[in-house]
């Protein structure tokens, strides 16, 4: 790391004032400019928000909409093979990855 990206970046400093610093910055709700793209972050996650929350929301209701019903079923006829079926889809869901439903589904 060059001495220059250290410097500007405050990697210079010992640990305690950085994180000070940061602290500091961070309920002032400044939480900094991306390396990368050197845009302020609080910019790119407003950026992002909208979409990730209307997602979110649309999979809340979606999981809302799907496990209710099926766990009034799976209470009513508990013991039968409904309930275990129900069971064995519950376990399924919450045990295969994300990525691997999202990649199924699509």
């Amino acid at each position: 790391m060059s001495n220059g990206f250290a410097e500007k970046l405050g990697l210079n400093e010992p640990i305690h004032i950085q994180f000070g610093k940061w602290i500091s910055n961070v309920v002032q709700g400044d939480l900094g400019d991306s390396i990368f793209s050197e845009v302020p972050v609080t910019r790119l996650i407003a950026q992002r928000i909208e979409p990730t929350l209307s997602l979110a929301t649309a999979s809340i209701l979606i999981a809302i909409v799907l496990a209710v019903p099926l766990a009034i079923v799976a209470a009513w006829k508990a013991g039968t093979w409904i309930d275990h079926g129900v069971m064995v889809f519950a376990v399924l869901g919450f045990s295969i990855p994300v990525f691997v439903i999202g990649y199924v589904l699509m």
